[in-house]
Formats: C-alpha cells, sequence, structure tokens
C-alpha cells in the first residue's frame, strides 16, 4: 500500500497490526483474536480496528467496537496534497461535543443514501484543520464541485475523499487536482 505519512488513513496503524498478524501467522504463535487486539492497542489506539477492519463504530479511545452495516458500492476518489498532520497537534486543538447524529447509526434503514449523510455527518478536525491549511478546505470543496456525492477529512487529516455516482465523475475530479498531489481512485465497489 502507498499512503502518505500524516494522512489520517491509519497507515502506520494498519502497518503495526499487520506486522503482529504475520508474526501470529508465521511463528504459529496461536494468539486469539482477542490478544492481537491487546496488543494492537499497545501500538496505537487505533491500530486494534486493523485486526479485523471490517465496518465498525469505535468510541473510547477507538477501541471498543460496534458492528455498522456499511456499504459503499460507488466509486472512492482520496486526495492527498502531502501535508503532514500531526495527530497529537489535531487532538491538542480538538475539543469535545455531543453529536447531533450518531455515525452508529449509518446503515440502519431509516438513515440510507448520501444526500442523508451530507448533511449530518461530519469531522470535528475539519475546523481545526482548514484553518490552519485551508488548501486542505479546498480540496473538499473541488470534490464537490466535481459531483462528489459526499466529501469528508479523514481523520485528523490531510486525506479529503469523494464518493462519486459514476467512474468517469472520479477519474474527471482527480485531473483537476495539481499533479504532486497523491490520487487514487477505488472502483472496486463500484464493480
Amino acid at each position: 500500500k502507498k499512503i502518505p505519512i500524516g494522512a489520517g488513513m491509519g497507515g502506520g496503524s494498519s502497518d503495526g497490526a499487520a506486522a503482529l498478524l504475520a508474526f501470529n501467522t508465521i511463528y504459529d504463535f496461536k494468539l486469539t483474536q482477542e490478544e492481537l487486539f491487546s496488543l494492537a492497542l499497545k501500538i496505537g489506539s487505533d491500530a486494534s480496528y486493523f485486526i479485523d477492519p471490517r465496518p465498525k463504530y469505535a468510541t473510547s479511545r477507538g477501541e471498543i467496537f460496534e458492528p455498522i452495516s456499511l456499504i459503499i458500492d460507488r466509486p472512492i476518489l482520496i486526495v492527498n496534497p502531502g501535508i503532514h498532520i500531526s495527530t497529537s497537534w489535531a487532538f491538542g486543538k480538538a475539543g469535545t461535543r455531543v453529536p447531533k447524529f450518531r455515525l452508529s447509526q449509518i446503515g440502519s434503514e431509516d438513515h440510507k443514501g448520501l444526500s442523508f449523510l451530507k448533511d449530518r455527518v461530519t469531522n470535528d478536525f475539519e475546523s481545526i484543520v482548514f484553518k490552519e491549511y485551508p488548501e486542505i478546505r479546498k480540496i473538499k470543496e473541488q470534490l464537490y464541485e466535481c459531483g462528489a456525492e459526499f466529501a469528508l477529512m479523514t481523520g485528523s487529516g490531510s486525506t479529503v475523499f469523494g464518493i462519486f455516482t459514476e467512474i468517469t465523475q472520479a477519474h474527471n475530479a482527480a485531473l483537476k487536482f495539481p499533479s504532486n498531489y497523491f490520487t487514487f481512485i477505488d472502483d472496486q465497489a463500484a464493480k
């Protein structure tokens, strides 16, 4: 995989979890999923997710999971401008608030559709990161201008993703970004 460092996509955490899974297999340690999960928590708060990376709603430090029904069957364009965002910096600036919409509701019959999510799902880090790095806010705006049904910054940034109806839209949108940006189109779910 080629995930930029400081991109807010769990690149380092997924590497750590993958190493634990590999060691468990290669050296036949016979560690249970719970034991692997516990070891992954020592690597980082979100590393435990990658022991079993299926859609989940996470609470606490990111280690308490509730399965959710989430299937994205449309092309996703991922855009990263090469700006490294320190996770500790972002968390140091973040406050706490009670969300208007619980993400655990995503996928329920009453809450389906990207138009519903566009008005309700937010990333609290966006206001912090966009203020310091307006270039990242512009990426999100451009994704919507190019026809994305839904766009959001990942984690503490600096990657932004847009979900499109058609693969052609995603490819055309990718061409709008500077060549030094990292772009990737995930169209596997759309096939």
